[in-house]
C-alpha cells in the first residue's frame, strides 16, 4: 500500500514545524485540493482534501494553531459500530487548544 510520511521539528527558538508528504491514490492527484473554510459556527481551517471525504483526512490546521496530519491506516480487523477516523479528524479541526 501507499504510505505518507511526517516529520515534526522542534527548533532552537521554540518553534515547531510539521512536514507531510501525501502519497495518496494517484487517481486522485488531479482532483484533490486545499479547502480553506471560514465558518460562522466553528474555527476556520485549511485542509488538504480528497473528493467525497471529510476535511481532515490528510494534513490540516485551524485558526487556533491546532495542526495535525494523518497517514494511511490499514486495520487488520474492523469493528462494526465504532467511530470512523474521518469523523474524529474532522472534529479535531474544531479544537481550540492542543
Amino acid at each position: 500500500p501507499m504510505a505518507c510520511s511526517d516529520v515534526l521539528l522542534h527548533t532552537c527558538d521554540g518553534r515547531q514545524l510539521l512536514a507531510h508528504n501525501e502519497d495518496g491514490d494517484p487517481q486522485a492527484k488531479n482532483t484533490s485540493f486545499i479547502l480553506n473554510a471560514n465558518l460562522s459556527y466553528a474555527p476556520s481551517f485549511s485542509a488538504f482534501t480528497y473528493p467525497g471525504l471529510l476535511p481532515g483526512n490528510a494534513f490540516s490546521f485551524n485558526e487556533h494553531g491546532v495542526a495535525f496530519s494523518m497517514n494511511a491506516l490499514y486495520p487488520r480487523n474492523v469493528t462494526v459500530g465504532g467511530i470512523s477516523r474521518y469523523f474524529a479528524m474532522r472534529d479535531m479541526l474544531s479544537a481550540t487548544s492542543t
